[in-house]
């Protein structure tokens, strides 16, 4: 008897231009030449978890680009890049002058609010989370701070909401004091501590759709997004960040984005890395 063929998810031009006109409807992401392994590889993943094969998945692609398949695979195809404490500079200024200044500014105006948008996995809010436990536990413990995390991804959030993680993932840029202190090893898995669980709100969000109603955010992590986005995504989701942000809060985006000269924010740079605060043009909510 012959074995059935396997499934095979190679994609041609025109097959990966259906894809990332649909993936960009969804997530705004554009998708490139140069991540057609990255994409036909998740494409393989999701035919073999629905049983689909490629033509059936391209068919409802082109024809139902708004439907509920069409969506998760959208959000599967984007990229979920993330590390913890990603850029240590960053982390390193959040402690040593940002948290500090935020969480002074807020005194009789709390909670403090930290908004952790495109959260991926979840290495990202549950890096601040350890930040904040470790440094700042009476702001904690006196209920001041509220954490938001929020992804196009509802896989993403799932992961997030179950706290574990990989060796392989561990591995990337989590101290090992960190490890110890705030991670139980469940064999496979290392798993969270449930009190940093419980201090991650967790939230869908496309960030190119309208934004729901949010709180006055005293800290955006926008990272590794806009780069992904064609010029007008991004000036939208700044003029709506700058909105959303308060008078004296502050951005942090990736090592690798500057932000559009004409942008309601301006830079403020301490020591090494630059982070963003709404100009008085910014309007209000």
């Amino acid at each position: 008897m012959g074995t059935a063929p396997r499934p095979s998810a190679a994609l041609g031009a025109e097959q990966l231009d259906l894809l990332a006109v649909m993936v960009a409807e969804h997530t705004g992401v554009q998708l490139s030449v140069g991540e057609v392994g990255m994409v036909e590889a998740r494409l393989l993943e999701f035919m073999r978890e629905r049983g689909l094969s490629l033509e059936q998945v391209l068919v409802e692609a082109a024809c139902n680009r708004r439907g509920a398949l069409a969506r998760e695979l959208a959000e599967r195809l984007t990229n979920a890049e993330t590390s913890f404490f990603r850029d240590p500079l960053l982390f390193d200024e959040l402690r040593t002058w940002v948290l500090p200044e935020l969480l002074d500014a807020a005194r009789g105006r709390e909670p403090v609010v930290f908004w952790c948008a495109a959260c991926s996995t979840g290495q990202e809010p549950y890096s601040l989370a350890m930040l904040l436990a470790t440094w700042f536990p009476e702001a904690l413990a006196a209920g001041r701070v509220r954490l938001i995390a929020t992804d196009v991804s509802r896989r993403n959030l799932e992961r997030v909401r179950a706290g574990c993680y990989t060796r392989g993932e561990i591995n990337r840029g989590l101290p090992a004091a960190m490890l110890v202190r705030w991670f139980e090893d469940e064999g496979g898995c290392w798993r969270i501590h449930p009190r940093l669980r419980e201090l991650v709100e967790l939230r869908h969000l496309s960030l190119i759709d309208p934004w729901p109603a949010l709180p006055s955010v005293d800290l955006l992590l926008l990272r590794n997004v806009l780069l992904y986005w064609p010029m007008d995504r991004r000036e939208l989701a700044l003029a709506r960040a700058a909105r959303q942000l308060a008078p004296y809060g502050l951005m942090a985006v990736g090592g690798a984005e500057i932000l559009p000269i004409k942008s309601a924010f301006e830079a403020v740079q301490r020591k090494r890395w630059r982070f963003y605060r709404p100009t008085s043009t910014a309007t209000p909510l």
